[in-house]
């Protein structure tokens, strides 16, 4: 790196890292909307398979009241899995809005700066 483009970076550097400071910022916020979401989906999808599974396999292995069980659990986890989608769908588009005010901004704010060409 020569001198002058070495004196610029350290100038600069400090432009770049408010700037990484408000990246950071937006990705924290999308995790933190995203995330309870996720989590009610995957047990009550995990949930639901293991429903499922455990019906296929009685299902499958007996006869008689056994295999009808089976076929209730299995209907059992398809509506667990159904509702971990709905879920997740319903926590997320309502965790998003109760979020988009902080993260337009932000986003707005930095891309400004991108444009201007201040960073």
């Amino acid at each position: 790196m020569k001198g002058t483009e070495r004196i610029k970076y350290k100038f600069n550097s400090g432009k770049r890292r408010a700037q990484r400071n408000r990246l950071d910022r937006l990705q924290r916020l999308d995790r933190t909307a995203r995330m309870p979401a996720l989590i009610v989906g995957w047990v009550f999808g995990l949930f639901g398979l293991a429903f499922m599974a455990a019906g296929v396999y009685f299902a499958a292995e007996y006869s008689g009241t056994y295999a009808a069980l089976g076929g209730i659990a299995v209907c059992v986890g398809i509506a667990a899995i159904v509702a971990g989608v709905l879920l997740y769908r319903t926590i997320f588009r309502a965790r998003r809005q109760k979020f988009s005010a902080e993260v337009l901004a932000l986003s707005q704010e930095v891309c400004s700066e991108l444009i201007s060409g201040q960073i």
